[in-house]
């Protein structure tokens, strides 16, 4: 009663000086707020269950792929398993005299224990001996079966192209077998062939104790022949039911029963497309099944890979946590509607205070507007002060930019630098080169032997400091593995071969016995594609790239000659095109972190940047020769890997033993390159002249009275070519020898048309044992 009085009085002050008073806020706001509430929980528990769903499907779908990226694993593994045994039995000069001969006896009695420790140890499951005809000669894994004719498309592929073939392919049993089929040789002529085989039933077992999942393969009914494959089947001990299914039948489960739900997906109209994922529900489970399409080594789909997980555990897991969220949820929601209520209330006896408070509040106005008026003083004050900041903040604006100006000029710089390093260490290798011949000249007690030896410490301090500025190394994290890498690059040509289109001609050049190398083979996958990618944009049209390996031992000599090599044995990997080349403007660039030559949008400029990156974290070293019109070769050099079973080939340290007397023209226009190809004929005691240019070594080849026993001249000049100089040379010296050098390798130049097979020639960077050895051998042609 006393409330309603003085809710009265108030509003009756309130209308009487023209306000209308406020209405309880409590009827008009609690019955919206618990309609929006209940929303929102609806809403919350919507929300919830789509992201349970969503977390499911995202942690299945993870799953599967690491299956399926299990699987390739697991196949690519044992297929270098069974190549490597293969390579292993080649070894075996007897059995390359057995299988000649077609003993098969003897091929039985020496391998058949032999087989059994293979089974035992690897899981292999076949062992074949076939003649050169493909006729069956042996089956040691059962002998009593022979003289058939074997049509596998591994064993055609081996036999087309005389190299091992690797596949995965259905037999007539109905099993899928994985298969490595090796030509083997004796005295150059093929005698026959070693076929190895593991079934892929084992791949499922480890698939299925790794990954906790369960796994099935129906296979397609017409790649089978139902007579071979129930003889097969009784003969495995395997249940044979052809007709369970009308399309397919059932080769492999891990399950002892196979769930009826999932029966669709073995017939005609359930063959799934793509990763489809399906719910099903078996022994009171809940599963996710998916099918991953299976083909065999042609190519064609015979089957399907069913992936099955029991998802039942998670399901009801996600149903606790939302019957407990919507528990707890409910009692918060009722909590805060309370608690809504009674702060209402009080809200509302609040205003009515306030309203009879604001009736004595306008008696007051006049005392309030001069109190206001000050504040407004104060306030204004404060606005300047305000005014003033903003004014400095500007001025903090403009130095920022400023700075960000001198940022962007100190990146341009420190490009700068990055391209003056790199014509400087150029420069350094030609100070170490005649340091070295100097000191090969003097005796270590002469005075002027140690002041040298400082000159070419300083020199090579000064190298180090100039790689620096040029260095950019990545840091991730890699498993790096010893390697073949023959092997590796050979893995990798299908790859590459579509990866640059069939315009362009890909050739591999693999280098006898080559070292071993540790690297990580996704970095090795990752360096080719770069190279060849880089190589395909550069050529126009048609033309060729050239994948090389080799093995280089660096001494020091050579070292001497050619600033940033190190010492020792490597692995080289050479990739070549003959496509529109570079500048030096663009090599001095070309490993520089977002530096591209292409239109935008074509090109990160990361490419090359990673595969420097990549060389550098292996301790190796990458090389360019290139000239514009001409194509371009990377040569990256991997250092030996070396085994238990490997021992360190030491270069040999010594001068050139074979000299002359001979009389050499040397045409370079690099002048560097010149003087230091000058002074290393002179100190093999050849009598020297040298051109820069094509004008100048035809005028001296006039003017000089005497016999010029040797041209030796740079493949790719300004003016003219190499080959169209030598012709010059010989119209006039017809009993001269020509000797050709070049950055590029031998094969790519020939691609150019300007020389031709079997010409004399050098690469460079050549040390001078190389150059001694190369010029005798020429001149005594």
């Amino acid at each position: 009663m006393i409330d309603r009085h003085i809710d009265s009085h108030s509003d009756q002050i309130l209308l009487s000086q023209g306000y209308t008073p406020i209405k309880p806020v409590l009827y008009r706001l609690m019955i919206p707020l618990a309609l929006a509430l209940l929303v929102l929980v609806c809403g919350g528990a919507a929300v919830l269950l789509t992201q349970q769903q969503t977390s499911l499907n995202l942690s299945i779908n993870k799953i599967f792929d690491e299956v399926s990226s299990d699987i390739i694993t697991l196949v690519n593994a044992q297929s270098r398993n069974l190549n490597a045994l293969g390579l292993t039995l080649l070894h075996d000069t007897d059995l390359r005299d057995a299988l000649k001969k077609k003993q098969r006896d003897r091929l039985l009695a020496e391998y058949s224990d032999l087989f059994a420790k293979l089974r035992d140890s690897h899981g292999l499951t076949h062992l074949y001996f076939i003649g050169s005809d493909r006729i069956c000669l042996l089956r040691v894994h059962k002998p009593e079966k022979y003289g058939d004719l074997i049509d596998r498309l591994t064993m055609q592929e081996a036999e087309r192209t005389g190299k091992a073939s690797t596949g995965l392919e259905l037999g007539p049993l109905g099993t899928f077998t994985l298969r490595s089929v090796q030509p083997v040789f004796h005295n150059n002529e093929l005698v026959g062939y070693i076929e190895l085989g593991k079934e892929i039933e084992d791949i499922f077992e480890t698939l299925h104790k790794k990954d906790a999942i369960e796994i099935a393969l129906p296979i397609r009914k017409n790649a089978l022949d139902r007579a071979a494959w129930e003889s097969g089947m009784r003969m495995l001990g395997r249940e044979s039911d052809w007709n369970r299914f009308p399309d397919d039948v059932l080769i492999y489960s891990s399950m002892p029963q196979f769930p009826a739900q999932a029966e669709k997906f073995v017939s005609k109209e359930g063959h799934p497309h793509g990763n489809d994922i399906v719910e099903i529900t078996f022994n009171e489970k809940l599963w996710r099944v998916m099918a991953i399409r299976m083909d065999d080594v042609s190519g064609t789909e015979v089957g399907d890979l069913l992936l099955l997980i029991d998802t039942t555990e998670v399901k009801a897991t996600q149903k606790r946590e939302l019957a407990t969220g919507g528990l707890v949820t409910t009692l918060l929601l009722g909590g805060l509607l309370l608690s809504l209520y009674i702060l209402l209330k009080r809200t509302d006896h609040r205003i009515h205070i306030q309203q009879t408070g604001l009736a004595k509040a306008y008696t007051e106005m006049e005392e309030r507007v001069q109190e206001r008026t000050a504040e407004l003083s104060i306030t204004n004050a404060v606005l300047k002060n305000e005014i003033a900041e903003n004014e400095r903040a500007a001025r903090e604006k403009e130095k920022l930019q400023i700075q960000l100006n001198q940022s962007q000029k100190m990146e341009s710089v420190g490009r700068l630098a990055g391209g003056v390093a790199h014509d400087f260490n150029n420069m350094l290798g030609v100070i170490l080169g005649h340091t070295e011949l100097v000191l090969m000249d003097i005796k270590p007690e002469e005075p002027l032997f140690d002041r040298i030896q400082e000159i070419r410490k300083a020199a090579e301090r000064s190298s180090d400091l100039t790689r620096q500025l040029l260095a950019f190394a990545r840091k991730q994290t890699v498993e790096p593995k010893v390697l073949d890498l023959n092997e590796t690059v050979e893995g990798m040509l299908n790859m590459l071969r579509r990866l640059i289109g069939e315009d362009i001609n890909l050739k591999w050049i693999p280098g006898p016995e080559p070292w071993r190398v540790r690297v990580d083979p996704s970095q090795i996958d990752h360096i080719l594609a770069n190279l060849c990618v880089n190589a395909r944009d550069a050529i126009t049209g048609s033309g060729n790239i050239i994948i090389e390996t080799t093995r280089s031992v660096l001494d020091e000599t050579f070292l001497a000659a050619h600033a940033g090599f190190i010492k020792g044995d490597y692995m080289q990997l050479s990739v070549s095109d003959d496509g529109c080349g570079m500048d030096k403007s663009t090599m001095g660039k070309l490993f520089e972190p977002f530096f591209t030559t292409k239109e935008l949008g074509k090109g990160t400029g990361l490419g090359l940047a990673t595969v420097y990156g990549i060389v550098e974290q292996n301790n190796g070293i990458i090389k360019t020769y290139s000239e514009p019109g001409k194509g371009t070769t990377f040569r990256i050099y991997f250092p030996r890997h070396m085994g238990d079973n490997e021992q360190v080939i030491e270069a040999v340290e010594s001068k050139p033993s074979e000299r002359g007397h001979e009389t050499i023209l040397v045409v370079e226009d690099e002048d560097s390159m010149l003087e230091m190809t000058t002074i290393m004929l002179g100190h093999l005691g050849y009598k020297v002249l040298a051109a820069a240019t094509y004008n100048e070594a035809v005028e001296l080849s006039n003017k000089y009275p005497g016999k010029i026993d040797l041209l030796i001249t740079d493949v790719i000049m300004p003016q003219v070519n190499g080959r169209e100089l030598a012709n010059e040379i010989l119209s006039r010296h017809a009993n001269t020898k020509c000797l050709f050098m070049s950055g590029y390798t031998a094969d790519i130049i020939t691609h150019h048309g300007v020389l031709d097979d079997g010409v004399n020639f050098i690469q460079k960077p050549f040390s001078m044992r190389n150059l001694s050895s190369k010029v005798r051998e020429t001149l005594q042609k």
